[in-house]
């Protein structure tokens, strides 16, 4: 499979954490969250935080995020990005989130004091919600408030961004949250880098995602990211209703048949496109093969008729021969010359200049 696209997409699990989840490209995380953030809690500086860490069970550790991280004040940051829609996706997100929380936890005299804990869902999906829909709104800023509609504990935030409702053209982009937004839905589509874009962080963005700057191997890593967006509606569904424990294990296994199913399918794909490829290929040695008979059989033809029209062309000069012998024969009869006289004039013999004159 080769990648048309100049540049990768950062919907992709591999595009997506390229960029996000990677310590050399550590950059781009704060940029991105800063637009989403309030002031208060700006990024200045983190660090990523293992996901292998999380949780205090087995199964609890299988629950991992895309990309999770920490401020300097030790705020912890869950960034995650979710192709497909899910029956309770925002009972997952707090769910996800409780991990963060908990981790927190100190053994002995504890005051439990928590660092904030922010939750950023990009979600190539809109709300299932009637009323959110209605909305058309891009960023879901959510937060624990009280009756009055104050914020009553602001260090936990949930921040969900509906891409699909982001319909601004590269005209209307303007602040650098337009900027990520335009990148997430466009990136792929692009042949060059737009106007407005100038900024040293985006030009580094583009340089790294340009697929031509892929290794063999990272373009494999891609491709296969591609191929492995699915929609685990149905799985997710199934997985709230019989418990989390279940719901995991069957999750894992779902996504594991789905994965076998996808190469036996793609190897069937590949060997029926190299059956088909050999066909093509001795259809087009046999139709060569055929021209190659008729046309050699055209030539022979051709060859028979030109052999026979000189035949042809000799028989009638020879008759034509014949007829100005034989005149000559006859105006020498009538000037009085003898047969003997003919035949030695013109190089016959008396029998002939007899056949002629009869």
């Amino acid at each position: 499979m080769i990648i048309k696209e100049k540049y990768i997409s950062l919907l992709t699990d591999y595009g997506f954490k390229l960029i996000f989840g990677t310590e050399s490209n550590k950059e781009f995380l704060p940029h991105f969250l800063n637009q989403i953030l309030p002031p208060r809690f700006q990024i200045n500086g983190l660090s990523f935080i293992p996901n292998e860490n999380l949780g205090d069970k087995e199964q609890d550790r299988r629950a991992v995020f895309d990309v999770y991280c920490e401020g300097l004040d030790k705020e912890r940051y869950v960034l995650e990005m979710q192709n497909s829609s899910q029956p309770f996706f925002k009972d997952r997100s707090l769910f996800y989130t409780s991990f963060s929380i908990r981790e927190q936890g100190k053994k002995g005299d504890w005051d439990f004091e928590l660092a904030p804990v922010f939750t950023i869902s990009i979600l190539n999906f809109r709300f299932s919600d009637k009323k959110i829909r209605k909305k058309k709104r891009i960023l879901h800023n959510v937060y624990l408030r009280d009756e009055d509609g104050d914020i009553f504990y602001e260090k936990l935030g949930h921040y969900y961004v509906e891409l699909p409702n982001f319909e601004k053209s590269i005209d209307q982009v303007v602040t650098n949250f337009d900027k990520w937004l335009f990148l997430f839905t466009e990136l792929p589509k692009l042949k060059e880098i737009p106007e407005g874009f100038e900024d040293p962080i985006f030009q580094k963005l583009f340089r790294i995602t340009a697929t031509a700057a892929l290794s063999p191997a990272e373009q494999k890593k891609y491709i296969k990211s591609m191929k492995s967006i699915n929609d685990y509606n149905n799985s997710l569904k199934h997985q709230h209703t019989k418990g989390y424990k279940k719901g995991l294990a069957e999750l894992a296994q779902y996504k594991y048949n789905a994965e076998k199913e996808r190469s036996e399918i793609m190897q069937q794909k590949m060997d029926a496109e190299r059956r088909v490829e050999m066909a093509m290929r001795k259809a087009e040695i046999e139709r060569i093969e055929k021209l190659k008979a008729k046309r050699k059989a055209e030539i022979e033809r051709q060859e028979k008729i030109e052999a026979k029209r000189k035949v042809e062309i000799e028989r009638q000069e020879k008759i034509e021969a014949k007829k100005k012998v034989q005149m000559a024969a006859k105006r020498l009869e009538v000037k009085g010359m003898s047969l003997e006289n003919i035949a030695d004039l013109l190089d016959l013999s008396i029998e002939e200049v007899r056949e002629l004159l009869s």
